[in-house]
């Protein structure tokens, strides 16, 4: 059980992570669209990099959170499936062993 259940805290972990990745990139980049603004007007030259590292950050963070996500609940349920089927095992050899001791 634990054994199996390991890594997958890890990957979990990641692919909540990446989310947070995504709102941070997001954040960072208005503000940088916002300090792009002034009271003369907006500074082109600090609101293309605003817009380009929001979306940057975005599309790295769901790159990463998609397949992590994916693969996550793949194993978990691989994992739920091997831990089913053991418990089921053990209950049968515990009849067994006590049918032969009755």
């Amino acid at each position: 059980g634990p054994d199996l259940r390991r890594f997958l805290t890890t990957l979990g972990t990641v692919a909540s992570a990446a989310r947070l990745v995504v709102l941070f990139g997001a954040l960072m980049g208005m503000l940088e669209i916002f300090g792009s603004q002034s009271p003369t007007g907006t500074n082109r030259q600090r609101l293309a990099p605003g817009i380009s590292g929001a979306l940057y950050n975005t599309a790295f963070g769901i790159g990463i959170s998609v397949p992590s996500l994916i693969f996550y609940r793949h194993f978990k349920n691989k994992v739920d499936g091997f831990v089913v089927r053991m418990e089921q095992a053990a209950a049968k050899l515990v009849d067994i062993v006590h049918g032969e001791r009755a």
